[in-house]
């Protein structure tokens, strides 16, 4: 869920800077997946 929004944070940053093409990262489960998993790697230092 976490990996999720943060693919779409990312995707409308990236869109806002005019990479049109970020609006995929939306739905791309491989990288929500990376995220949510970078991020609980993180959280535990």
């Amino acid at each position: 869920m976490e990996g999720m929004r943060l693919a779409w944070a990312f995707s409308e940053a990236a869109v806002s800077w005019g990479n049109e093409a970020a609006k995929a990262w939306r739905s791309d489960a491989s990288y929500a997946s990376f995220l949510g998993r970078f991020l609980v790697r993180e959280r535990r230092g």
